[in-house]
C-alpha cells in the first residue's frame, strides 16, 4: 500500500540522513583500502577472513535495502567514486553484484552518470560471473 511504501521510504531517508550509508561504505572500504589489512583476493580466498566476508555481505545487503525504490539514496552512490569501489567486487560472493545491478537497473541518474570505464568493468565482470557460475 501507499502508506507502507511511504513509511519504508521515510525509514530509508532517515538512515541516509543519519549517515548509515556513509558508515556502510566506511566498513566496506577501511579494511581493504585505508588500513590495507588484506587484499580483495585474500578476503575471498582465506577462510580466516570469513567474518569480514560476512560483514561485507551484511553491509551490501543493508545498502541494497536502503536503495530499493529510493532515488535519493541511490544517488549517494554517485558521490566519491563509490561505484568504482563496488564494481570490482562483483562476482566475488560479497553481496555486491545484486547491489550494483539494482543501482544501475532502477536509477536513471546512476545509468546516465556511469563512465565508460565503469560500464566496461561492469560488463566484463558480468561476463566473468556468468562464465563461472
Amino acid at each position: 500500500t501507499n502508506a507502507n511504501e511511504r513509511e519504508r521510504e521515510n525509514r530509508q531517508n532517515f538512515c541516509r540522513e543519519e549517515g548509515i550509508i556513509d558508515l556502510c561504505f566506511d566498513v566496506l572500504e577501511l579494511p581493504l583500502g585505508t588500513l590495507k589489512l588484506f587484499t580483495l583476493d585474500q578476503l575471498t580466498q582465506q577462510s580466516e577472513l570469513q567474518d569480514w566476508v560476512f560483514l561485507h555481505n551484511a553491509c551490501s545487503n543493508l545498502l541494497f535495502a536502503l536503495i530499493q525504490s529510493n532515488t535519493n539514496n541511490s544517488n549517494e552512490f554517485l558521490k566519491n567514486n563509490r561505484l568504482d569501489l563496488l564494481i570490482p567486487r562483483m562476482g566475488l560472493k560479497l553481496g555486491t553484484s545484486t547491489l550494483v545491478c539494482e543501482l544501475i537497473q532502477k536509477n536513471p541518474d546512476v545509468r546516465q552518470n556511469l563512465s565508460t570505464s565503469q560500464l566496461d568493468a561492469f560488463i566484463v565482470l558480468l561476463k566473468h560471473t556468468a562464465l563461472h557460475s
